[in-house]
């Protein structure tokens, strides 16, 4: 099958001249960072058409591509969405709004899309053979196989992908023996076809034809699979045959072609479990866990291993996660027994063990299966060769900028962007335009010959760095005794202090330059920041927050907040205080109010990328998951590119 490659086929397109020359150039310089897989960089540039030039359609559509490349399914949507706006009758939006449909799992809204695309584009064969897998996915198994038939009329060289897709279908309708015989048949007609081995490998796996199955497999395997669903199962069928070093190296190339497949880690965990090394098992069931939650089985086996270690406490967390959601697994509570005997809680323990043997005399269980080992079920060949929009051009090549490429496989916690103070340094960007500014602090600079920057990418300092600041320190301190009512002196000095961590010090100037301009905006900005530095540097040491001897918690906080307010009052439009509030209530878990403060940042400036992450993530905690996504898109849309990493993880 030809690779799905939308967006080169049109890049070099001409388009119709743009009265701003930055625009224009803009948009060349989009396409070609697109073409380079610089996906965060192409969608800054795309920004800036859209800026400038909203009805030019095409600055949508490439940054949908973008968005695609990463992942971003519902941006890619809203971007399709936008461009049919302008312009309903190209079939290219279409095509990629159903793409993204598709992978979102709004497989009606996937067929439509395919469909309309076609009115405009019917001989089209990437557009047929993605609307033949939408019907498939909606269970029009008998349109789809009349789709398959006129696609074969107009398209020989289809012949073999098309019978492989038709074996398909009859495996979804049930009937394993047609597709058996379909899958022979393609096989015959092109026996270096992989997908057709593996087809008829896994009807032979599921069949329990172990041996033919694994054959099969091999055949495939010998031709170079890419499929690492092929790994998986000839690892299982390795394994019940007791060749537990040939299925550990189908297991490992497995993890090696899709690191996010957990079915894989399963296998190897239990695996590893078998050979009694209870380190690497827990290790994979954990690295299973962490891409799957909700995956019982390996919770289950990880508390196993977990007993098996003698870390009980870990053991028994699992399984109180299991009988919570399986009240009926007689085994789980006979182990959290086990558990609680060790930890020698015996009352406890007994009781669990009468639930189990209760449970076990009623003859009752959950659907809950701990020992069936996971296969890696067939999939639809079509499905399996447009798991990227672009394939031909999304490299494996691991980049030294961590902004090229698909970043959205890189790791990230689920953690919020840090609050801004104002500093000396700030990390360089590499996104286009430079989210830290505001008028107050350019003007302060002008007027004091100075040159501070507003950031949340703080940065340690060097040895050399640190002699500046206390030397700088020195000279203020002499300023300070000549004009001891200079506001900015003060400010100034308060900052170096803060540089050095030296907190305290750094309170008092602020608290100076407030008595000396009660006003000056920019002192209970740095002050509110401090006072929260040095909030959070207690909590780390594990000592109660005190400051000025008041023992209260929330006091503390009440202080730093009244700073921010104070500031709002000033100056309304200041959105750093906005986002810095809303981290104190996320800090102290009170998602809903941090959410109301990251509207009011949003609300102050639509262009504040990390308000919209912080309030995504806010939206995720509470299971709001929809417009924790929306607020994601728009955050990576503007920059915030650890925003991709996070829609993976919890998108459908």
């Amino acid at each position: 099958m030809k690779r799905f490659s939308l967006y080169i086929l049109f890049l070099f397109l001409a388009f119709p001249a743009i009265s701003q020359i930055n625009a224009n150039r803009a948009l060349i310089n989009g396409r070609a960072a697109l073409s380079y897989n610089d996906y965060i960089i192409a969608i800054q540039y795309f920004n800036k058409v859209i800026e400038y030039k909203p009805q030019l359609a095409e600055a949508y559509f490439f940054r949908a591509i973008a968005k695609i490349q990463l992942e971003d399914f519902t941006g890619a949507i809203n971007d399709c969405h936008k461009f049919l706006l302008i312009n309903p009758y190209d079939p290219r939006a279409y095509y990629a709004r159903g793409y993204a449909q598709r992978n979102l799992g709004n497989h009606e809204k996937a067929l439509l899309d395919f469909s309309k695309a076609l009115e405009f584009n019917p001989n089209n064969v990437d557009y047929q053979l993605s609307k033949i897998e939408a019907l498939i996915k909606n269970e029009k198994f008998e349109d789809a196989l009349l789709e398959i038939s006129h696609l074969h009329a107009l398209n020989k060289e289809k012949e073999n992908l098309l019978l492989i897709e038709k074996g398909f279908i009859f495996f979804q309708q049930g009937d394993t023996i047609k597709a058996f015989n379909t899958f022979t048949d393609a096989i015959k007609k092109s026996p270096k076809q992989i997908e057709a081995w593996g087809a008829r490998a896994y009807i032979n796996l599921i069949s329990e034809k172990d041996s033919a199955a694994l054959n099969d497999y091999n055949q495939a395997i010998s031709r170079n699979s890419k499929n690492s669903g092929h790994y998986i199962n000839r690892g299982i069928l390795n394994f019940k045959l007791n060749n537990y070093k040939l299925a550990l190296s189908d297991y490992n190339k497995a993890i090696e072609l899709d690191s996010f497949d957990t079915k894989s880690l399963f296998n190897r965990g239990i695996l590893h479990f078998k050979l009694g090394d209870l380190n690497n098992a827990i290790k994979d069931f954990s690295n299973a866990l962490s891409k799957d939650d909700n995956y019982d089985e390996v919770r289950y086996q990880r508390a196993l291993a977990f007993l098996e270690i003698n870390n009980y406490v870990s053991a028994k967390n699992d399984l109180n996660i299991i009988i919570e959601k399986h009240p009926n697994f007689a085994p789980a509570f006979y182990n959290r027994a086990k558990a609680e005997q060790a930890l020698g809680n015996n009352i406890i323990a007994s009781k669990n063990y009468y639930i189990a043997e209760k449970l076990i005399k009623e003859k009752t269980n959950s659907k809950f299966n701990n020992s069936k080992k996971q296969f890696a079920s067939y999939q639809s060949i079509i499905n399996e060769r447009t798991k990227r929009f672009n394939t031909d051009y999304n490299s494996k090549e691991k980049y030294e900028d961590n902004l090229r490429g698909n970043i959205q496989n890189n790791s990230y916690q689920l953690s919020i962007q840090n609050n801004y103070d104002i500093s000396y340094y700030s990390q360089n960007f590499t996104i286009l335009d430079s989210k830290n500014f505001h008028l107050l602090i350019e003007q302060f600079n002008h007027k004091n010959n100075s040159k501070f920057v507003i950031t949340n990418k703080e940065t340690s300092l060097a040895e050399s760095q640190e002699k500046y600041h206390l030397k700088e320190i020195e000279t203020l301190s002499e300023s300070i005794n000549k004009k001891p009512n200079n506001h900015s002196f003060y400010f100034k000095r308060g900052i170096h202090y803060s540089l050095l961590k030296n907190y305290e010090l750094a309170i008092n100037d602020f608290n100076s330059s407030i008595k000396n301009d009660s006003n000056f905006l920019l002192a209970y900005f740095t002050r509110a920041n401090t006072l929260y530095k040095l909030y959070n540097y207690m909590l780390s040491l594990d000592i109660k927050p005190v400051y000025k001897n008041d023992n209260s918690k929330q006091n503390y906080i009440k202080l730093i907040q009244q700073d921010y307010d104070k500031i709002l009052e000033l100056v309304p439009n200041f959105h750093f205080a906005f986002l810095n509030k809303g981290n104190i209530y996320f800090q102290e878990k009170d998602y809903q109010n941090a959410i109301v403060y990251y509207t009011s940042a949003i609300n102050t400036n639509s262009y504040f990328g990390d308000a919209y992450f912080n309030r995504g993530i806010s939206y995720l905690i509470i299971n709001e998951t929809n417009k924790g996504l929306q607020d994601l898109s728009k955050a990576g849309e503007l920059g915030v590119h650890q925003a991709y990493s996070l829609i993976k993880q919890f998108q459908p």
